[in-house]
Parts: structure tokens; C-alpha cells; sequence
């Protein structure tokens, strides 16, 4: 008996001392980190004060969009986040607006998980082509024209010949201008210019010449290049 109850104390401090595996676990869980880095694939080099933020998008079951943390790229690109788990889902993003930024589409924005998270952006600043558009053998109509997904389509109204418009470059890709005017039966011309972008300006200016005469025809539900 004396043996016995020595060894039923050491139990119950040896039990009481043991940690929750499940308290633990929710702990760990109550907060979500992100950190990473920021940086310019085209300067080669971090891009610093660049606002990151956290967010909750709203839903179709009326969850509204709300920010859960915030703040600021360092001198190296650096940021780091965390924020109380609501278990809800949850993106880290960077400020884009004024669309001054250009990126793959996979790398504006990333999930989070329970726990740590470490996500790296590589986007580039974007530039500005100047273009000079020349317009000959138009008998159809307006002309419209856009670069790549990075700007949306502008138009040059019918019997203009000569206009300047701009538009947003990306300086590590190739940019594709694509052309294009509608016949009044649904028919339209087609053509496709390439441009690069070189030189370390804000701005470079090009010359696009709009020769219908150069494009192809396509029907109403005909894809270029199909």
C-alpha cells in the first residue's frame, strides 16, 4: 500500500505536467504568418515601400471583402504579416493600383494556410510605348488597338490617318499590338505588330503602320491564328 500511493502521485504529476497535443495544435493555428520578398525582374533589384496587404474576399453567402493586415515593403523587399485565424480564406496581395505594375498571372496573389507562409513576388515596373499610328487603305471603319492584356483597346476613329496613343509597356516580354476593324456584316481585318521594348526611359516612342492592306480577313466567329 505504501508502495502504491507514491506511484499514483508520480501519475498524476507526470499527467498534469504533459501538454494538450489539441490545445497546442489550436494555438499554433490561431495565427497565420506571411513573409517574403518583393522584387523587380527586370531592374534586378528589391522594391522597397510597396504596400502588402492580406485580405478576405467577399462571397456569394454574404462574407464581405475585408482587409486583415497590412504593411511595407523595407529597403530589401521584405515584408512580413501575421493576423488572428478567423478560418476563412485568405490572399496575400501588393498594392497595383494605377496599374503600374506588370506580373504573371499566377503571381499577384497567393492563399494562405494555417501556420507560417512565405511567398516571393517577381514583378517589374511597368513603361509607357508612345505610339505613332499610321492609317492607310481604310474604307471600313474605326480602328482599334491594344497591347498584349496590359492596356484595354483603344480606337481611332474612322477617316483619322495619323493619331499618337500610349500605352502601357511591359520592358522584359515581348509586347504583341493587335489591330483590328469590323465591317459592317461582321467581317473583320486582323494584323499582329511586335515590339521589345529597350533603352532605360520611362517612355519610348515607336511607329506602327496600320496598312489594311497588310491584314487579313477573318469571319464574325473566326479566331485569329484558329
Amino acid at each position: 500500500m505504501k508502495t502504491i500511493i507514491p506511484l499514483l502521485l508520480l501519475l498524476m504529476i507526470v499527467s498534469c505536467s504533459r501538454p494538450v497535443v489539441s490545445d497546442l495544435t489550436e494555438s499554433e493555428n490561431a495565427i497565420i504568418t506571411v513573409s517574403g520578398r518583393v522584387y523587380d525582374d527586370f531592374a534586378n533589384q528589391p522594391i522597397k515601400n510597396l504596400r502588402m496587404y492580406v485580405y478576405k474576399p467577399a462571397s456569394l453567402y454574404g462574407g464581405v471583402y475585408k482587409i486583415m493586415a497590412e504593411t511595407k515593403t523595407d529597403e530589401n523587399g521584405r515584408y512580413s504579416m501575421q493576423f488572428q485565424n478567423k478560418m476563412q480564406t485568405y490572399l496575400v496581395s501588393f498594392d497595383n493600383s494605377g496599374d503600374k505594375f506588370i506580373f504573371d498571372s499566377n503571381n499577384s496573389e497567393h492563399f494562405l494556410e494555417s501556420g507560417f507562409n512565405v511567398f516571393d513576388f517577381k514583378i517589374r515596373q511597368a513603361k509607357t510605348f508612345k505610339a505613332n499610328i499610321f492609317i492607310t487603305n481604310n474604307i471600313y471603319g474605326p480602328l482599334s488597338i491594344y497591347n498584349n492584356y496590359h492596356t484595354e483597346s483603344q480606337t481611332i476613329p474612322f477617316g483619322i490617318t495619323n493619331a499618337v496613343k500610349y500605352f502601357k509597356a511591359d520592358p522584359l516580354q515581348i509586347n504583341y499590338f493587335q489591330m483590328y476593324v469590323h465591317e459592317p456584316d461582321g467581317h473583320y481585318w486582323w494584323k499582329k505588330e511586335i515590339f521589345s521594348y529597350s533603352g532605360t526611359k520611362d517612355t519610348m516612342e515607336i511607329k506602327i503602320t496600320a496598312d489594311l492592306k497588310t491584314f487579313k480577313r477573318y469571319a464574325r466567329n473566326e479566331n485569329p491564328g484558329g
